[in-house]
């Protein structure tokens, strides 16, 4: 296991409590800048390449926003017909819309409802951490059908510019990231 932290720092086989502790640390002092850390699960049995490390089987990335807690992209593993799929998190009953939010040097649009709070978000990372596969504790959906992540112009094509032109949504504010779904 190897997690890679949003300042870029490294821990080989951490616990979950390090992680925690990491995922707990002050939004604007550690995570505004670049709110992305990744958990890369190696299957430990697996032959390692010519750098002497192995490509990681599955992934986790974590993107922490300050008021709608932590939305999760699960990379699954590549099967017989290619490339694998992203998965990404989506609570049917959750709210509409999309949030912007500042991430990988540019803003882009995240499925509301896809955005999971502090208490299963941690659910999430240690089910990860224990079988690298995503957890049960919420529900998962292909990212590109949910549209869970979008760019400015992925956005305005489907949407038209403006956060509450989705059909059916007022405009997408700010929530308490702790609250229960």
């Amino acid at each position: 296991m190897l997690f890679r932290g949003p300042n870029c720092e490294e821990s080989l086989d951490p616990t979950p409590d390090e992680v925690f502790a990491v995922m707990a640390l002050p939004y604007d002092e550690h995570w505004g800048y670049q709110p992305v850390a990744e958990l890369q699960w190696h299957d430990p049995s697996a032959p390692t390449g010519n750098s002497g490390s192995r490509e990681p089987e599955t992934q986790l990335i974590l993107i922490k926003h300050p008021d709608w807690g932590w939305y999760f992209e699960y990379s699954r593993p590549a099967g017989p017909a290619g490339a694998g799929e992203w998965l990404a998190p989506l609570d049917p009953t959750g709210p509409p819309g999309h949030a912007l939010h500042w991430c990988w040097g540019e803003t882009q649009w995240y499925r509301a409802a896809s955005f999971v709070p502090e208490g299963p978000a941690h659910q999430v990372v240690a089910d990860f951490m224990a079988t690298g596969r995503p957890s049960p504790a919420v529900a998962w959906a292909s990212a590109v059908d949910i549209e869970s992540r979008l760019q400015h112009d992925e956005y305005a094509e489907r949407y038209g510019s403006a956060p509450d032109a989705e059909p059916g949504t007022a405009p997408v504010g700010r929530r308490k990231a702790g609250r229960r779904r």
